[in-house]
């Protein structure tokens, strides 16, 4: 088993905040829709206050580091829709199966793009954060 490094683990725990706050906004905009009670109004403070703390958290992390994995999570959300709408179009016959298996094996080298790109970037940044010694310069 490999063992993440702090930044690898530091990168997860801003993806979970990016995600918690999108489902908190997802779900605060059903709530608003609807006429909610004094139970569902709590529930909504609470959910706000939830939300403002994972922000501040996450507004201390290194910008460089939350655009990335926004960026990622947005890319990984698009390429999961576009799964589900080549398992949708061939069950409903708009493509064959032929057709939906050469799809989803372009959509597969997406994928694997994805985490290439995320590899290198994390190779670059723990370049970047070791520490040289004394009068040397990190490249």
């Amino acid at each position: 088993m490999r063992v993440k490094n702090h930044m690898e683990i530091e990168k997860n725990v801003i993806y979970l905040l990016v995600t918690f706050i999108e489902g908190h906004d997802r779900a605060e905009k059903n709530v608003v829709s609807e006429e909610i009670d004094d139970a569902g109004r709590k529930l909504l403070e609470e959910s706000r206050e939830q939300k403002r703390r994972a922000q501040a958290w996450l507004d201390k992390q290194p910008p460089e580091l939350v655009d990335f994995v926004r960026h990622e999570w947005a890319i990984r959300v698009l390429l999961d829709a576009q799964a589900d709408q080549i398992g949708e179009f061939q069950n409903n016959g708009i493509v064959s199966d032929a057709d939906a298996h050469h799809m989803m094996h372009d959509l597969e080298h997406d994928m694997l793009m994805t985490e290439k790109v995320d590899n290198k970037w994390s190779l670059k940044e723990r370049k970047k954060s070791q520490v040289a010694p004394a009068g040397v310069q990190n490249a």
